[in-house]
């Protein structure tokens, strides 16, 4: 790891803004353990099979967390690798824009790593606070898995149309508004019909990210499908990158070539 990223990972573990966003989570993993702990809720309507856990993580990870909270928090921290990475003295001391963008996403895939893992850690901490450890298991472990490559390829995928609008409008603010308004916009053709305008059958990504469709055929183990959409996944983030880095090797990003 370059000076550069230990120097963004200090920028965001020294920033009041993420422990605001740990403290957030625990809010909400704390009424999540609270709801699923026996004193809180009748036994009688509790999930009382070996798929309680992933019920309680659905439940956790609902939509409107995911896109009210989860997802607006982590575009908030991405501007600090922005504001690093775009700095003057920075973009001087690259004489290769590929190694500046490719060093830049890198940051991008520190900061989703981190976030992920937190969002992760305080999902397991709410089993064992709920009173619920014992039921955690490798086959639940495998799910958590599964869920966060999925966050992290998708998060990725988030982090890199940021910075393409970014760079193509220079302003953060407007990255983030049209980064999280095709979020919403996604999600929005999702929930209503528009079969007649689009045939096919549109699902947003967290859709994939949080496992929700999993829970339509309650199949919790990690099947070939999980692999498909990790690869759907993996080449949409593969296609952003090129298409960024085409974008910056046509812009004149503080020098000219």
């Amino acid at each position: 790891m370059k000076i550069i990223h230990s120097l963004m990972i200090k920028m965001l573990l020294k920033s009041k803004r993420l422990y605001l966003i740990i403290s957030i989570l625990i809010v909400l993993g704390i009424y999540n353990a609270l709801k699923y702990s026996g004193d809180f809720i009748n036994q009688l309507n509790r999930v009382q099979n070996k798929d309680f856990l992933h019920y309680m993580y659905n439940d956790f990870f609902k939509v409107n967390i995911v896109l009210l909270v989860i997802i607006p928090l982590f575009l908030s921290i991405l501007e600090f690798n922005i504001d690093i990475f775009d700095r003057y003295k920075i973009i001087l001391k690259y004489n290769d824009i590929k190694r500046w963008w490719r060093d830049k996403n890198f940051g991008m895939f520190l900061y989703s790593f981190i976030y992920v893992t937190i969002i992760n850690l305080v999902m397991i901490v709410n089993v064992i606070f709920s009173g619920n450890g014992e039921k955690l298991d490798s086959n639940f472990f495998i799910f958590l898995f599964t869920g966060f490559l999925l966050q992290l390829l998708g998060f990725l995928i988030f982090s890199l149309l940021y910075e393409i609008f970014t760079l193509i409008t220079k302003k953060t603010w407007i990255g983030y508004v049209l980064t999280y308004g095709i979020i919403l916009l996604v999600y929005v053709i999702q929930q209503f019909s528009f079969q007649q305008i689009f045939p096919l059958k549109i699902r947003s990504v967290e859709y994939y990210m949080f496992l929700v469709y999993k829970f339509n055929t309650n199949r919790f183990v990690f099947d070939y499908m999980d692999l498909i959409y990790v690869l759907w996944f993996l080449l949409i983030y593969v296609i952003l990158y090129i298409y960024g880095y085409y974008v910056c090797k046509h812009m004149d990003i503080y020098w000219s070539e």
